[in-house]
């Protein structure tokens, strides 16, 4: 068989992988450096290039977090209320739920995406 073309590599699910983790690994770091906004510019990126991505779970838990952390409550709670309808099983939903200003379910064992 003929070599892939360029454009197909580009678009490999491994490179596709790969891509989506690099963006939310910035969010990740622009959390931790106490810059929210731009956490949340690196998730919004995601968001468009990597609408159905297969880390679209852990997105929505970074844009949760990243919005308590911008100050932003109202916005934070109500992507926190629809993560946890879109995810009613999710290993994180305590996690989401303590950053969207529910405490109720806070579980000392969490796992920060």
């Amino acid at each position: 068989p003929a070599p892939a073309a360029p454009s197909a590599v580009a678009t490999s699910p491994r490179r596709r992988l790969a891509e989506e983790q690099a963006l939310l690994e910035r969010a990740r770091a622009a959390l931790a450096n106490g810059d929210a906004e731009a956490a949340l510019a690196a998730v919004d990126r995601h968001a468009r290039r990597f609408a159905d991505g297969q880390l679209a779970e852990e997105r929505d838990v970074l844009a949760v977090r990243a919005l308590a952390a911008a100050g932003r409550t109202d916005a934070a709670r109500r992507r926190a209320a629809d993560f946890e309808r879109r995810y009613p099983r999710s290993l994180f939903l305590p996690l989401v739920r303590t950053a969207g200003g529910d405490d109720s379910e806070s579980d000392s064992s969490r796992r920060s995406p």
